[in-house]
């Protein structure tokens, strides 16, 4: 991947993962809503759900109740 392409593709699942959050139902996901109002949390929430997405080949969408049921969970 050259250096254009993967800048590009970091700038879409940034933004999807922005619009994900932005989109996300406090009452379904309380605690990944809760983190992503801070910068710190923000971040931490991009890292895991760029890393479920690799993972997993998931959407940002997809991943966020994931995050919220380990969150649940304690994980």
């Amino acid at each position: 991947m050259s250096k254009k392409s993967a800048t590009e593709f970091t700038q879409k699942i940034r933004l999807a993962i922005n619009t994900a959050l932005h989109n996300c139902l406090r009452t379904a996901t309380p605690n990944v809503c809760a983190l992503a109002e801070t910068k710190e949390g923000y971040e931490q929430l991009e890292k895991q759900i760029i890393q479920l997405c690799v993972q997993q080949g998931i959407t940002p969408a997809q991943a966020i109740p994931l995050i919220e049921s380990e969150y649940n969970n304690g994980e």
